[in-house]
C-alpha cells in the first residue's frame, strides 16, 4: 500500500521468494517476468491488466500468483513457511 511502482529495483534480489505488492501502482510486469525464483507473488489491486496477469502466471510456472484477492493478505499470505521465518527473525508476532 505504497507509491511503489518500479519493479526494476527488485531484479538484483535473487533470493527473494515471497513478494506482496498488492495495492501499489505497479503497471509493468517486465521485471517480475524475470524473477522465476519467486514462490509466491501477490499482485491484487495493482494497475496490471488481465493480459499481463495471465502472462505472469504463464511465465512464472513455479510461482503461485494471486491477483484477484479482496485484501492483500487473503489467500494464505500469513500461512507461508517464509512468513513465519521472517516474523521470527524480526521478533514479531504472527498475524493469522
Amino acid at each position: 500500500m505504497t507509491e511503489f511502482s518500479d519493479t526494476q529495483v527488485l531484479l538484483g534480489m535473487t533470493k527473494l521468494r515471497d513478494l506482496n505488492i498488492c495495492h501499489t501502482k505497479v503497471s509493468d510486469p517486465g521485471a517480475l517476468l524475470q524473477m522465476p525464483q519467486l514462490e509466491r507473488l501477490w499482485i491484487s489491486h495493482c494497475e496490471l491488466t488481465e493480459e499481463e496477469i495471465a502472462l505472469l502466471s504463464d511465465t512464472l510456472v513455479d510461482t503461485r500468483v494471486e491477483a484477484h484477492l479482496r485484501h492483500s493478505t487473503d489467500g494464505g499470505w500469513h500461512k507461508g513457511e517464509l512468513y513465519y521465518k521472517m516474523r521470527d527473525l524480526l521478533g514479531m508476532f504472527y498475524m493469522d
